[in-house]
């Protein structure tokens, strides 16, 4: 191509800023010739249906049975594959061709992907039933502050949400117990060593059963964006946009049964 792709040291070759740049459109083209052999296999339709499509943990216990159970009336044709993984994995797979179709929270720009903000999910503080840790009412976001608090590490979507949040009201994040696993974290608030920030949808089991309360957060309330991701420049394909459309009519159906979600 004419211009400096790799400059090798000793610990190993690393990519120039045109080698970065080639990484991005060669992954582009082989998504492409990735999308031209699904087209020619829909041509036949003899030929088996399948894609993968990613979902973050919060969505996958409201969502994925539903889903899966839908297609098999919509689309009895196609065979899916659901893969779950923090927002920001699903969106570098989307991006690498790992995954076809995924449901994201907090998409940046990004001119390879094609993004569309689907539904607006609210925040709540999580507590355990019955604990000395739960406000039994509406929480302030300045009294939030006060809270010793479960999350993930630094980069998860919902941690670095709440933390600019409070970071831009001059408010400090108490993380008391820093876990990585939704179910852990469920643990730690159940047993009443501390709360949580959560979506409704990943505690909508506990809470129904006695074991959760969730409290709204208010005075402003913290809210994410879900996006549908997809590659882009290039045609997803009929079995796609179905696909699609299937979801977007169950994200319709969990905006009229709770009022933690706001559609698009």
């Amino acid at each position: 191509f004419g211009v400096k792709l790799l400059t090798r040291t000793i610990t190993g070759p690393s990519p120039t800023p045109a080698g970065l740049v080639f990484l991005e459109e060669a992954r582009t083209m082989l998504r492409r010739l990735e999308e031209l052999k699904r087209t020619l296999r829909e041509i036949d339709r003899n030929a088996p249906k399948t894609l993968r499509l990613g979902m973050p943990a919060s969505l996958t216990g409201i969502l994925a049975s539903r889903l899966l159970e839908r297609l098999r009336h919509a689309m009895p044709e196609l065979t899916l594959k659901i893969v779950e993984d923090p927002s920001h994995t699903l969106v570098e797979h989307v991006q690498s061709g790992k995954l076809d179709i995924a449901l994201a929270f907090g998409v940046p720009s990004n001119r390879l992907l094609h993004s569309e903000p689907r539904l607006r999910e609210t925040l709540y503080l999580i507590a355990g039933a019955g604990s000395r840790r739960d406000p039994a009412g509406p929480v302030q976001l300045r009294d939030l502050a006060e809270f010793d608090l479960t999350m993930p590490e630094e980069g998860d979507v919902v941690r670095q949400l709440v933390d600019e949040t409070l970071r831009a009201h001059g408010l400090p994040l108490r993380v008391a117990y820093p876990v990585d696993s939704m179910p852990a974290m469920k643990d730690v608030v159940a047993r009443g060593l501390a709360c949580a920030v959560l979506p409704y949808s990943a505690v909508a089991r506990e809470v129904e059963a006695g074991v959760l309360v969730a409290r709204p957060i208010i005075e402003p309330a913290i809210t994410r964006t879900l996006f549908i991701v997809r590659p882009g420049g290039v045609d997803p394909g009929e079995t796609s946009r179905q696909l699609v459309d299937v979801i977007g009519d169950l994200l319709r159906e969990l905006c009229r049964e709770s009022t933690a979600f706001e559609i698009l």
